[in-house]
């Protein structure tokens, strides 16, 4: 085996040391910024908001966004929470630009600021007219490689189209599934990895554009060779987020991994069983996903009631 073999048995190695540090993967120095402590923060952030110390919750953001460039993410966008929580807060400094910010910088919808309770106070404090709102979108439109998005939409809906037609064509499926991993890996290269900076979030056209979705369906030796390094780089320059990437190495593990179907992160996961018969390491889960930037296992169920959805 390849690289992967090389990754399990680290795994392995680290475990039976007993190190203080656990550490799943080599974490070469990078020149750019490690986004981990990032992720991390920004989930003890959202955590106490939900819980409603919105004050606490809001110096860590302030603290973090001083450090880092502010990421904006598909699942949880904090920095729209951010702009958000300063009206919960009737702290209004600096709110037009923080509000010019979110739009023309991550791609905050002009119909959010005009009906959001929270986000129309704060578009009535800034004093910007609709026409200036359209303006800052205008320009988070032009600063997209929409070429690119359009690309992967394509690749997507083909990827699902061979998955969902009855009966399955298993030819279409391997012919989509070539053609797609070849102008994947063209794209990446030419472009780079497709974060949402570069390419937009869902909700700009409400149509998927996440790499992830191909990555899953990516040959082993696609995943080995490449796929995976170039997910955990993206991780850390916070150009991916690390559920997509623990969700590939979990789906690669269940399918060719050496033990037994089980998966380390647990974010591929099976209805039919419990957490700890499907994971490698059920008392150290929380301390493996914390390494690539994932919250406490149970934090999205959590999560979900707390917000009336369970």
């Amino acid at each position: 085996m390849k690289k992967s073999s090389s990754i399990l048995f680290l795994i392995l190695v680290v475990l039976i040391s007993c190190k203080s540090k656990y550490r799943i993967v080599e974490q070469p120095v990078l020149k750019e910024t490690n986004y981990i402590p990032y992720y991390l923060k920004m989930y003890e952030a959202d955590s106490l908001r939900l819980i409603g110390n919105h004050k606490q919750a809001q110096h860590i953001l302030d603290s973090l966004f001083k450090k880092f460039e502010p990421l904006n993410q598909d699942s949880y966008g904090e920095y729209v929470f951010f702009l958000s929580n300063k009206v919960v807060l009737n702290d209004f400094k600096n709110i037009d630009k923080v509000l010019k910010n979110a739009i023309s910088n991550y791609g905050l919808k002009i119909e959010y600021c005009l009906n959001d309770s929270l986000l129309k106070i704060a578009t009535i404090k800034s004093k910007f007219s609709e026409q200036d709102l359209i303006d800052f979108y205008e320009s988070y439109t032009k600063s997209l490689n929409l070429d690119y998005r359009y690309e992967i939409e394509k690749m997507i809906e083909d990827d699902q189209r061979v998955r969902t037609v009855k009966p399955v064509n298993h030819d279409d499926w391997v012919s989509v599934d070539k053609e797609n991993a070849a102008n994947i890996k063209l794209l990446i290269e030419k472009y780079g990895y497709p974060s949402t900076e570069k390419i937009g979030k869902y909700d700009f056209n409400k149509k998927s554009s996440s790499v992830s979705t191909l990555f899953l369906h990516a040959k082993k030796e696609a995943t080995e060779s490449y796929i995976l390094d170039l997910m955990l780089e993206a991780v850390k320059k916070g150009e991916c987020q690390p559920h997509d990437y623990a969700t590939v190495y979990d789906k690669y593990l269940y399918v060719h991994g050496e033990f037994n179907g089980k998966t380390l992160y647990g974010e591929f996961k099976r209805s039919d069983k419990s957490l700890d018969e499907t994971v490698i390491y059920p008392k150290k889960l929380d301390s493996i996903r914390k390494t690539i930037g994932l919250p406490n296992v149970n934090y999205i169920n959590w999560k979900l009631k707390k917000l009336g959805y369970k």
